[in-house]
């Protein structure tokens, strides 16, 4: 991957823990887990970007098991927040419970910490994708404020295309690994595009939470 796209990608992954910092009081209660999502991206980031041009090193293997296990308790708890809002109840804690620790069996026993957890990314991509799209049709079957639900909606939107493609990716590895390297490098170069197009979507959910706010206090100012 060229080395501008890297400091591209560690920038806008520090503008996304950042502005989750920022707006972080402003946050409703499900809105907090993207706020914990947004710093828990910038941080290993900075730690994967560290590696890279201090160390000298690509293997951030260690990182990545650890922040596939976080990952999906993070998403978990956000869409179990999330479905409780849209009166709404699934068994997420149950799964979270179950998730978590086929994550750590997978970690400590299938594909140890020095290889790359793709059961596990695999599986917490696919977990995404489900209920993902569950919160949509939710969104579709019922009507609900949608001024309250508009971050969420670019934010799992973002979630929703970064994690089908990621599992594309992961179903169809072999078949990449052995096609020719210019084909390969140019599908990497489109993943990478669409995270970064997912992350400028996360920056601007961000954004719309602070500007319903500040709705709310103009609208409360102009009562008083």
């Amino acid at each position: 991957m060229p080395e501008f796209l890297l400091d591209i990608i560690m920038t806008l992954s520090i503008l996304l823990g950042l502005a989750g910092i920022f707006v972080f009081k402003r946050f409703t209660k499900f809105e907090k887990y993207i706020g914990y999502y947004f710093i828990l991206v910038a941080v290993f980031e900075v730690i994967a970007s560290i590696l890279i041009k201090v160390f000298d090193s690509d293997n951030n293997l260690l990182g990545l098991h650890v922040y596939t296990l976080l990952e999906f308790i993070i998403l978990g708890l956000f869409f179990n927040h999330v479905f409780k809002e849209l009166d709404t109840k699934l068994p997420i804690k149950l799964l979270l419970a179950i998730g978590s620790l086929l994550i750590l069996a997978n970690s400590l026993f299938v594909q140890p910490l020095t290889e790359f957890p793709s059961f596990s990314r695999t599986g917490v991509d696919s977990f995404i994708l489900v209920f993902s799209m569950s919160f949509f049709i939710l969104l579709i079957l019922k009507d609900y404020d949608s001024k309250l639900f508009r971050p969420s909606i670019f934010f799992v939107g973002a979630l929703l295309v970064k994690s089908a493609l990621s599992s594309i990716i992961y179903l169809f590895s072999n078949q990449i690994m052995n096609m020719e390297v210019q084909l390969r490098d140019n599908l990497w170069m489109m993943r990478t595009v669409i995270n970064l197009l997912a992350v400028g979507v996360m920056i601007y959910s961000v954004y719309l939470i602070y500007r319903r706010n500040q709705e709310l206090k103009s609208q409360e100012i102009a009562i008083n």
